[in-house]
């Protein structure tokens, strides 16, 4: 892929990512969306920001903040799963 393009493809991958999770919570429940659709809507910003040369940010944060969200997200819904006997959380609950 042509370097110009690869930054909008990773936005554009990151804005995908957090609809369909935003969906996917919404139609099924699924305890991690809570936590991944809205951040990778925040990796979307950053790398947005990092894209049209607002910040300049090295590849680590991106791979770090991923990792993390991704930790907490699946963290979360493992501790719920273990306390509720389910992973898939009730809309409208605590």
């Amino acid at each position: 892929m042509p370097s110009p393009y690869e930054g909008w493809a990773l936005v554009a991958g990151w804005f995908a990512a957090s609809a369909l999770c935003l969906v996917n919570y919404g139609s099924c429940g699924r305890y991690h969306c809570k936590i991944t659709g809205p951040g990778f809507l925040g990796l979307g910003i950053l790398d947005l920001l990092d894209t049209i040369g607002v910040v300049n940010l090295p590849a680590w944060v991106t791979w770090t903040a991923l990792i993390a969200m991704l930790a907490v997200g699946f963290g979360l819904e493992y501790r719920y799963k273990s306390k509720c006997g389910t992973c898939y959380a009730t809309l409208g609950s605590k």
